[in-house]
Protein backbone atom coordinates (compact mmCIF):
# COMPACT_ATOMS: atom_id res chain seq x y z
CA UNK A 1 0.00 0.00 0.00
CA UNK A 2 1.20 3.50 -0.67
CA UNK A 3 0.97 6.74 0.81
CA UNK A 4 -1.93 7.67 -1.35
CA UNK A 5 -4.13 5.09 -0.29
CA UNK A 6 -3.46 4.69 3.65
CA UNK A 7 -4.14 8.88 2.95
CA UNK A 8 -7.74 7.98 1.30
CA UNK A 9 -8.66 5.44 3.84
CA UNK A 10 -8.39 6.98 6.83
CA UNK A 11 -10.21 10.27 5.02
CA UNK A 12 -13.20 8.03 5.12
CA UNK A 13 -12.43 6.08 8.33
CA UNK A 14 -12.91 9.62 9.21
CA UNK A 15 -16.10 10.51 7.63
CA UNK A 16 -17.68 7.47 8.20
CA UNK A 17 -17.34 8.10 12.36
CA UNK A 18 -18.53 11.26 11.80
CA UNK A 19 -21.54 10.18 9.71
CA UNK A 20 -22.57 7.59 12.45
CA UNK A 21 -21.80 10.12 14.86
CA UNK A 22 -24.60 12.58 13.38
CA UNK A 23 -26.86 9.64 12.99
CA UNK A 24 -26.87 8.89 16.79
CA UNK A 25 -27.25 12.71 17.62
CA UNK A 26 -30.24 13.23 15.05
CA UNK A 27 -31.67 10.05 15.87
CA UNK A 28 -31.42 10.69 19.57
CA UNK A 29 -33.01 14.31 19.01
CA UNK A 30 -35.47 13.16 16.80
CA UNK A 31 -37.06 9.89 17.41
CA UNK A 32 -39.07 11.43 20.37
CA UNK A 33 -40.77 14.21 18.57
CA UNK A 34 -41.87 11.77 15.71
CA UNK A 35 -43.30 9.31 18.32
CA UNK A 36 -44.72 12.20 19.89
CA UNK A 37 -46.23 14.01 16.74
CA UNK A 38 -47.79 10.06 15.46
CA UNK A 39 -49.60 10.17 18.89
CA UNK A 40 -47.63 7.11 20.45
CA UNK A 41 -48.09 8.84 23.95
CA UNK A 42 -47.20 5.15 25.79
CA UNK A 43 -43.72 5.92 26.63
CA UNK A 44 -42.44 9.30 27.96
CA UNK A 45 -38.36 10.01 28.78
CA UNK A 46 -36.96 12.69 30.29
CA UNK A 47 -33.07 12.85 31.39
CA UNK A 48 -32.79 9.73 33.27
CA UNK A 49 -36.60 8.85 34.37
CA UNK A 50 -38.72 7.19 32.07
CA UNK A 51 -42.94 6.98 32.35
CA UNK A 52 -44.41 4.04 30.66
CA UNK A 53 -48.33 3.08 30.78
CA UNK A 54 -48.96 -0.11 31.40
CA UNK A 55 -52.50 -0.41 30.99
CA UNK A 56 -56.05 1.91 30.35
CA UNK A 57 -59.48 0.89 31.34
CA UNK A 58 -62.41 3.52 30.34
CA UNK A 59 -64.94 3.55 32.83
CA UNK A 60 -66.92 6.00 30.75
CA UNK A 61 -66.86 8.05 28.11
CA UNK A 62 -65.05 10.89 30.28
CA UNK A 63 -63.13 9.05 32.94
CA UNK A 64 -60.32 6.46 32.83
CA UNK A 65 -58.02 4.29 35.36
CA UNK A 66 -54.06 4.28 34.00
CA UNK A 67 -51.05 2.29 35.37
CA UNK A 68 -48.29 4.43 34.82
CA UNK A 69 -44.82 2.84 35.57
CA UNK A 70 -42.37 4.79 37.09
CA UNK A 71 -38.57 2.78 35.83
CA UNK A 72 -37.33 1.13 39.33
CA UNK A 73 -40.06 2.96 41.15
CA UNK A 74 -43.10 1.17 41.46
CA UNK A 75 -46.09 2.26 39.33
CA UNK A 76 -49.03 4.68 39.68
CA UNK A 77 -52.57 4.59 39.51
CA UNK A 78 -54.41 7.57 38.35
CA UNK A 79 -57.80 8.81 37.36
CA UNK A 80 -58.25 10.73 34.37
CA UNK A 81 -61.51 12.88 33.98
CA UNK A 82 -62.92 15.85 32.96
CA UNK A 83 -62.26 17.51 36.39
CA UNK A 84 -58.28 17.00 35.64
CA UNK A 85 -55.74 13.94 37.63
CA UNK A 86 -55.59 12.14 40.75
CA UNK A 87 -53.99 9.58 42.32
CA UNK A 88 -55.65 6.73 43.54
CA UNK A 89 -52.58 4.96 45.03
CA UNK A 90 -48.95 4.84 44.29
CA UNK A 91 -47.18 0.96 44.08
CA UNK A 92 -43.26 0.82 45.55
CA UNK A 93 -41.17 -1.20 43.49
CA UNK A 94 -41.61 -4.10 46.26
CA UNK A 95 -45.29 -4.35 46.24
CA UNK A 96 -46.39 -3.89 42.37
CA UNK A 97 -50.22 -5.61 42.00
CA UNK A 98 -50.55 -8.60 38.43
CA UNK A 99 -52.71 -6.91 36.65
CA UNK A 100 -55.04 -9.73 37.44
CA UNK A 101 -55.80 -7.95 40.83
CA UNK A 102 -58.16 -5.28 39.38
CA UNK A 103 -61.04 -6.37 37.75
CA UNK A 104 -63.81 -3.96 35.90
CA UNK A 105 -65.99 -4.54 38.12
CA UNK A 106 -63.58 -4.07 41.05
CA UNK A 107 -62.53 -0.61 39.74
CA UNK A 108 -66.07 -0.13 38.99
CA UNK A 109 -67.09 -0.80 42.85
CA UNK A 110 -64.43 1.71 44.24
CA UNK A 111 -66.32 4.40 41.52
CA UNK A 112 -69.65 4.35 42.66
CA UNK A 113 -68.67 4.02 46.21
CA UNK A 114 -66.54 7.40 45.60
CA UNK A 115 -63.11 6.37 45.48
CA UNK A 116 -62.04 7.75 42.32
Amino acid sequence: MDLLTISQLGKTLVALVFVCALAIVVLRWLAPRILAARGDESVVKRGSRTLRVVERLALDRETQLVLVSREGSGEILLAIGKHGVTTITVYDSERVPHSSEFSASQLELKKVQGGG
